[in-house]
C-alpha cells in the first residue's frame, strides 16, 4: 500500500463513504418508489430521513431537492409552489414566452447566498404542454457558475397528468 501512496485509513474511509452513499441511494429509491405507488405518507417519512445526509454532500442535496419537489408535486401542489420567495426564489421574465423562470443565487455550498456571497445561480424553468388527453408538465433546473457562466448541473424531467 505504501508504494501506491495509500494507507489503511484511506481505504477504510473510502469503504465507509461508499457504504453511506449506498444507504442514501437506497433510501432515495424508496422515496421514488413510494411516490410512484402514490404512497405519499411513506415518501415523506423516507424523505425526512434523507434530509440530514443530504446536508453533508452537494450531490446528495441535489437528489434530495428533486425528490422533495416530486413529493410536493405528487401531493397535489402546483409546480410554482416549489419555488417560493421564502426559499430565496425570484420569478423573472423568461427567455421563452411559454416558460416561467425562477432564479436563486447560491454560495459555493449551494446554500442561499447573502450579499456578496454569490458563486452560483440556480435557474428553474417550468412550462406545460396541453394535449387532448391531458397535460405534460416540464421542469428544467440549471446550476450556473457566476465566474465563467458555464452550466455546472442541468436536470430536466416531465410529468404527464391525464384529463379527468
Amino acid at each position: 500500500m505504501s508504494r501506491l501512496g495509500t494507507s489503511t485509513y484511506q481505504l477504510c474511509d473510502i469503504y465507509y463513504r461508499s457504504e453511506k452513499q449506498l444507504a442514501f441511494e437506497q433510501e432515495a429509491e424508496g422515496v421514488r418508489s413510494a411516490v410512484a405507488e402514490g404512497n405519499l405518507a411513506e415518501a415523506k417519512k423516507r424523505l425526512a430521513c434523507l434530509a440530514k445526509a443530504a446536508e453533508k454532500d452537494n450531490l446528495n442535496m441535489q437528489c434530495f431537492l428533486m425528490l422533495d419537489a416530486s413529493v410536493k408535486l405528487a401531493d397535489g401542489g402546483e409546480p410554482e409552489a416549489v419555488f417560493t420567495p421564502e426559499d430565496g426564489w425570484k420569478e423573472t421574465a423568461g427567455e421563452s414566452g411559454d416558460a416561467r423562470t425562477f432564479l436563486m443565487s447560491c454560495t459555493g455550498e449551494l446554500e442561499l447566498a447573502g450579499d456578496g456571497q454569490e458563486a452560483y445561480e440556480m435557474r428553474s424553468e417550468l412550462w406545460t404542454e396541453e394535449t387532448e388527453a391531458g397535460s405534460l408538465y416540464h421542469i428544467r433546473v440549471q446550476v450556473i457558475g457566476l465566474r465563467d457562466q458555464k452550466i455546472q448541473v442541468e436536470l430536466a424531467t416531465s410529468r404527464y397528468q391525464a384529463e379527468k
